[in-house]
């Protein structure tokens, strides 16, 4: 059987998962159940189909995956930057958080590594590559799943999740960097000072973007922002610098101007139009995110085979790195919080970036016994556990919001 693919029947395919996505943030609200798991298992059904009807041509999932990926990304820290106000008395808590994501980030890719290196033949350096990506929290889906968090651990979670996409990224393409060149130091050195001075040019561009879009005023295109960050973007990764890092920046920026531009320089903010043009912005970067998420992660369950599960040597490995992630989760938090730990120590899923980084991966650092199937079966044990903690998280503890942006 070979279905008749054309411009109509592409569109109502179109149409419906965006529908279908809808549908499935309304349940998620209801039931607490990850709209990702939703997403990648309506993937995997449509997948089955395929291969057994040979409708599509699957070719084009491994290039479509990257390119959402990338863009996801990029609009994923947007959309956490624009929702993170810098303010005094949340200085603890910036700091605290990143203190435990670049910890747990370390300790946990070190200890998966160890894990990695008893099943496969693989050095240390090369071990950490493939054990990086899996210890790296996905924003793309903790930022709308704690949306009905008291404030406190609402931002604790966002500010955690952030800060561990950016770095887990910089560590990522760090050892392969080190893998390539055999040695540590240069290596170092050099993403060090490649930071400073994308630090600097994000602070920088930021400024010179924020004053364009005001001069536009209130009829700025929106798409026309998405396609210069995009291009920044892109031109920062070809030249090797942290592109999400000007991302950040730039929402910061943005989202904070009365830190960012004290005492005269409020003079360049015209206010009225800066607040219409950001809640505008905010709407955008919702929507779109959205958009890119739904298609990502059903993208992802289509390449993905049923019969994973019948892979019996992936459980054990799979079980001994939940063990390590929640254990050391279990410590750092205990260290620096002396509150309820609950549920942000089960919030720990893996999504859309711990992909990304499995198929930017070069072929050359590719080793036999490492299937992007056991990357599936840690996504989705992660995010069951944390729509475990969500269920059962006390009723008084969660806030009643109204209005909830439908993002997965």
């Amino acid at each position: 059987m070979h279905l008749d693919i054309n411009a109509y029947t592409f569109i109502i395919f179109l149409s419906g998962i965006i529908i279908i996505a809808f549908l499935y943030n309304i349940i998620s609200k209801k039931l607490r159940i990850p709209t990702v798991l939703l997403l990648i298992a309506t993937g995997m059904v449509l997948g089955e189909l395929n291969t057994k009807y040979q409708i599509l041509d699957v070719g084009f999932i491994s290039p479509l995956l990257e390119v959402l990926g990338i863009t996801g990304l990029m609009i994923i820290v947007l959309e956490a930057a624009l929702d993170l106000e810098l303010k005094r008395e949340k200085l603890g808590m910036i700091i605290r958080s990143f203190i435990i994501a670049l910890v747990l980030l370390l300790v946990t890719s070190l200890a998966t590594a160890y894990i990695i290196m008893l099943f496969i033949d693989v050095e240390l350096d090369l071990a950490l590559v493939y054990a990086i990506p899996l210890c790296i929290l996905s924003s793309a889906i903790i930022i709308p799943s704690v949306s009905r968090l008291p404030e406190n651990k609402r931002e604790f979670m966002i500010y955690e999740s952030t800060f561990s996409d950016i770095l887990g990224i910089i560590f990522f393409y760090l050892m392969i960097d080190v893998v390539d060149a055999g040695e540590w130091t240069s290596v170092v050195k050099q993403t060090s000072i490649d930071n400073v001075l994308t630090l600097i040019a994000s602070v920088g561009l930021s400024y010179i973007m924020i004053l364009f879009i005001q001069r536009v005023g209130r009829s700025i295109n929106y798409y026309l922002i998405l396609a210069l960050l995009m291009l920044l973007f892109a031109l920062g990764k070809l030249l090797h610098l942290s592109s999400l890092i000007m991302i950040l920046v730039f929402g910061l920026i943005i989202n904070n101007n009365k830190l960012f531009f004290p005492g005269f320089l409020q003079k360049l903010i015209q206010q009225g139009t800066y607040k219409a043009i950001l809640q505008n912005l905010k709407g955008f970067t919702g929507q779109t995110s959205f958009l890119i998420r739904t298609f990502f992660f059903l993208v992802f369950g289509m390449s993905i085979s049923i019969a994973v599960f019948s892979r019996l040597e992936y459980y054990s490995i799979t079980l001994m790195i939940l063990l390590v992630i929640y254990l050391l989760r279990a410590i750092s938090l205990a260290v620096f919080f002396r509150t309820r730990l609950l549920p942000e120590l089960f919030i720990a899923p893996r999504g859309l970036i711990t992909i990304l980084l499995f198929y930017s991966m070069p072929d050359e650092m590719r080793v036999a016994g490492f299937e992007q199937d056991l990357v599936l079966m840690l996504i989705l044990s992660t995010n069951i556990i944390m729509m475990m903690a969500l269920i059962f998280t006390r009723q008084e503890e969660v806030e009643k919001l109204e209005d909830i942006n439908p993002l997965i």
